[in-house]
C-alpha cells in the first residue's frame, strides 16, 4: 500500500473516500482504512485538508 493515514490527524471528513477512483477507503473501528489495490494516483493526498495522508517510502 503506497499511502498511509495518520489516525491522530484524520478527522474522518471522507474527502479521500469520495475522490478515490478505486473506492478503497472505509471506516473501521472509528478509523479510516485503505484496502489493497491503491494505484498511487495521490488524489487522496492532494484533497486532504489537514495532510493526514502521505506516501510511504
Amino acid at each position: 500500500m503506497p499511502v498511509e493515514i495518520d489516525d491522530d490527524l484524520c478527522g474522518l471528513c471522507l474527502g479521500c473516500a469520495a475522490i478515490c477512483p478505486e473506492r478503497l477507503y472505509a471506516i473501521e473501528n472509528d478509523s479510516l482504512v485503505i484496502s489493497d489495490g491503491c494505484t498511487d494516483c495521490a488524489l487522496c493526498i492532494e484533497c486532504c485538508p489537514i495532510k493526514a495522508i502521505s506516501l510511504i517510502d
